[in-house]
């Protein structure tokens, strides 16, 4: 999932989407604007679904992901992806993608 460091650290202040966050963040600071940020509610994942244990959760600050979800899911010689999320035009249709260029079956 999205989640950003301190001040959208390493965020391009021209990037499309989220450079506003940066630039507001630059104006107003991390207790004023803090969406997606680590360490403030609601970019930590709830109790309730927290990761089990040999789970793995990755955090980006791209639009597209890197290579660290294909290398892990490689890792551990996992053939099978079931992907869920909220914003399907989004995360979920890049990860989808990436997945599937690397031959993975997606659910």
């Amino acid at each position: 999932g999205l989640r950003f460091k301190s001040g959208y650290a390493g965020v391009p202040r021209r990037h499309r989407v989220f450079g506003g966050l940066q630039r507001m963040n630059a104006a107003q600071g991390d207790e004023r604007v803090h969406w997606l940020m680590e360490g403030f509610q609601g970019a930590e994942i709830v109790q309730d679904l927290a990761p089990q244990e040999g789970e793995t959760v990755l955090w980006h600050q791209r639009m597209r992901h890197d290579s660290s979800l294909v290398d892990t899911l490689k890792a551990k010689n996992v053939t099978k992806v079931a992907l869920a999320g909220l914003k399907t035009g989004q995360g979920l249709l890049a990860a989808a993608e990436l997945l599937a260029d690397e031959g993975l079956l997606l659910y």
